[in-house]
């Protein structure tokens, strides 16, 4: 991953975690611990540069979707895993 992406990827990182750390501050619904931020941004950063990394491969379009796609699939299963606990794994956040 060349700088620009690396850079990217954490700018991306950074702004999503904006969201709950503002919202944090006008509810009181909200309530993130740091643990939660390092694993929300431990996801978030590793996912921005997988995605990045799928699309700089020299494949053709449809392979770039389906991986894609995969990822999504996984990143939003294993963040649901995490939030509430589905599966009711040991990593279950609930």
């Amino acid at each position: 991953m060349n700088k620009r992406n690396l850079f990217l990827s954490a700018l991306v990182t950074i702004s999503l975690l904006l969201i709950p750390f503002g919202m944090s501050h006008l509810s009181y619904e909200i309530k993130w611990s740091l643990f939660d931020y390092i694993v929300a941004g431990t996801l978030l950063f590793t996912s921005t540069g997988l995605f990045s990394m799928i699309y700089s491969l020299k494949r053709n379009q449809k392979q770039k979707i389906i991986y894609s796609l995969i990822l999504l699939i996984f990143i939003t299963l294993l963040w649901t895993e995490l939030a509430v606990g589905i599966f009711e794994s040991p990593i279950a956040g609930n």
